[in-house]
């Protein structure tokens, strides 16, 4: 391939067919006479609705937020401590630790424990993400999920389901909240996210800042009008495509002990680099032509690389993953018989 492979997860691109229905969702919502007029505080009506019956969820029980970290950034305000997830996507932690002081790192097996629900009502918030976390794809099995319904007997539990798009969406446990929004399939620009639960009305109150009734409106009209199946199609499909050529790819080069508890169809993993720096691996692989992140950038362990498929053709992510397979075999000899990567198991949680 003679061009450079993205696999830093650049911005999601728009089909022609999304930019028409926006186009007549701007033009609809202009002819309202109440257009700029402002927002409700738990968000426009006819938008919860839309997007309840998306979720599943009763729209009495959705807050219209300007996405993840706006919601981070509102639910701040509720508890005495936070519980993060590590690794994880740091914007949430950089909010979180703006407003508080005391945001604590764990594992998700720590997190899960029955001594994190020592404390009762607001006083802590444990903040996880299902489906997908980001770096490394970690998925709640079965078991997780009821020890997250434990943990929220007397600690509030925040899931952030912002990748709900790319897995099977959950239903919401009760005394849970969930947070999540439309940047993976429309930007980061969509501005438009939701946290779900009950309580939503105090939420709103803590609320200081929420995207225009105007911008709500074209969102609730676009999403009525099937641009959610048009963003899917266009965004979620060929990601989950990308992983898995990728995966077997890598694991024909390199074998699957160079990618651990990977899953195809995951929109990323994370992918240890033991003989080197991370730095210097992610430089090689700029050198080779094929971008990566660095595992530091989402508090992984180091050294390690993270590797995301979206905007990446299949083509594409089979040269990445030959690049990187024959790298990773340079900086360590390759040891015959490696065996297939097995699921992994730890606290409930499946990798």
């Amino acid at each position: 391939m003679g061009h450079p492979v993205d696999l830093t997860g650049p911005q999601a691109t728009w089909p022609s067919a999304g930019l028409r229905l926006w186009r007549a969702a701007t033009d609809h919502v202009l002819g309202l006479p109440d257009a700029w007029h402002p927002p409700p505080p738990q968000g426009d009506r006819g938008l919860r609705e839309v997007l309840g019956a998306i979720l599943r969820e009763d729209p009495d029980d959705v807050l219209i937020t300007s996405g993840v970290r706006a919601g981070a950034s509102v639910i701040a305000q509720f508890g005495e401590s936070f519980s993060h997830e590590q690794p994880s996507f740091t914007g949430t932690v950089t909010v979180l630790r703006a407003c508080r002081r005391d945001v604590n790192l764990h594992p998700w097996a720590e997190l899960l424990e029955h001594r994190h629900a020592g404390r009762t009502g607001s006083a802590g918030v444990v903040w996880l993400t299902d489906p997908w976390r980001n770096p490394d794809g970690a998925t709640l099995t079965p078991d997780g999920w009821r020890r997250v319904e434990a943990v929220a007997r007397t600690r509030q539990v925040v899931v952030n389901e912002v990748y709900r798009w790319f897995g099977k969406g959950r239903s919401r446990p009760a005394r849970v909240w969930m947070t999540g929004s439309l940047s993976k399939l429309a930007g980061s620009g969509a501005a438009l996210g939701w946290i779900r639960g009950t309580g939503m009305d105090d939420l709103a109150r803590r609320q200081h800042a929420r995207p225009s009734l105007f911008w709500q409106r074209c969102w609730a009209y676009f999403l009525a009008h099937g641009g959610l199946e048009l963003l899917i199609d266009h965004t979620v499909r060929p990601t989950a495509e990308a992983s898995r050529a990728f995966l077997d790819e890598l694991v024909g080069v390199a074998g699957a002990e160079r990618c651990p508890g990977a899953v195809a169809g995951s929109p990323f993993f994370l992918l240890p680099v033991p003989h080197t720096t991370t730095e210097d691996f992610v430089g090689r692989l700029a050198a080779d032509g094929v971008r990566v992140g660095p595992g530091d950038d989402f508090l992984a362990p180091s050294p390690s690389v993270r590797v995301c498929f979206a905007g990446v053709s299949g083509a594409g992510a089979r040269h990445a993953a030959r690049t990187i397979g024959m790298r990773l075999l340079a900086d360590a000899p390759f040891r015959a018989g490696s065996h297939p990567a097995a699921e992994r198991t730890d606290g409930g949680v499946r990798h």
